[in-house]
């Protein structure tokens, strides 16, 4: 795998869901090195000093989902997230279990023009 390919790209770690070394769950790719002690491809990023493992990072992709607010001021818009379709859906079921309602809430697809 190219991972040069990912400059300038976000990324997560996917095994661990911990945040990055900045305190963000998503980090900006600044470069790839050889990590100094695996002598594995890395990652170090915009956002802090950190390098991580390639292989524990997968790379945030275009959203595919939106969530729109059923109950919004017209002065707001009513997209309150995109995503995918799995990550809008969990965005839906955090603000329920924090006090929203389910059904103020739609997801749907993003359809580009």
């Amino acid at each position: 795998m190219n991972y040069e390919e990912n400059i300038g790209k976000q990324v997560y770690k996917h095994k661990s869901g911990k945040p990055f070394k900045s305190g963000l769950k998503a980090n900006t790719v600044k470069a790839v090195i050889d990590h100094p002690i695996l002598h594995t491809p890395a990652y170090t990023f915009e956002e802090d000093e950190s390098y991580v493992e390639c292989r524990r990072c997968g790379v945030i992709s275009e959203p595919t989902h939106e969530v729109l607010d059923l109950v919004y001021h017209e002065d707001e818009g009513n997209v309150s997230f995109q995503g995918s379709q799995q990550e809008c859906l969990d965005w839906v079921d955090e603000q329920c279990m924090s006090g929203g309602v389910a059904f103020t809430y739609e997801v749907k697809p993003i359809i580009k023009k």
